[in-house]
This record gives C-alpha cells, sequence and structure tokens, in this order.
C-alpha cells in the first residue's frame, strides 16, 4: 500500500485481519486443522486485548462481535472439550467442560 493514506491503510488492516479470523475459523471446522484453530485463538485474543483501539474502532468491533457470535454459535457442544489436552481438562462431560473453559 504505497502511497496511501494512514485511514487506507487501517480500513485495508482492518478487512485483512477479519478476513484471517474468518478464514482461520473455517479451514479448522470443516478442514480439522489444528494450527488454523490455534491461528484463530491467537486473533482473538489479540483484537480482545487492544483496548485501545476498542474505542478507535467501535464499528470493527461491532463486526468482530458478531463474527464471534455467529463462530461460537456454529461450534459443536463439545468443541472446546475435544481440542484441549486432557491434562489440562479432565472429564468427558460437554456440559462440565463448557464451563470449564
Amino acid at each position: 500500500l504505497t502511497g496511501a493514506t494512514p485511514a487506507r491503510k487501517r480500513l485495508v488492516s482492518t478487512q485483512s485481519t477479519g478476513a484471517e479470523l474468518q478464514v482461520s475459523f473455517v479451514v479448522f471446522l470443516l478442514g480439522h486443522v489444528y494450527s488454523a484453530f490455534e491461528q484463530w485463538k491467537k486473533l482473538v485474543d489479540a483484537m480482545c486485548r487492544a483496548h485501545r483501539s476498542i474505542v478507535t474502532r467501535p464499528e470493527f468491533y461491532k463486526i468482530f462481535i458478531r463474527t464471534l457470535h455467529f463462530h461460537l454459535k456454529e461450534t459443536p457442544r463439545d468443541f472446546f472439550c475435544r481440542y484441549r489436552l486432557p491434562e489440562q481438562l479432565p472429564g468427558d462431560d460437554a456440559e462440565v467442560c463448557f464451563l470449564r473453559v
């Protein structure tokens, strides 16, 4: 983006981050690619920790929260249990697993 305005660079960066979040979720959920799940978690974590961005980019965070809502809604009930190491999360009951996450 040589010569682009700072506002344009932020817009492209925001769109790229949202697209990467979507792609990593779909690749993990449909393809069962664990590294895509790790990437999805890193992106969600980074967006949740960007406190200043929440104030400066409220529209992006509205889209992010909506996207995250639908990602979580589309996951199987035992989603977080199946992809955690047994020593981190003992027990087989899906509801107990979800409550511990």
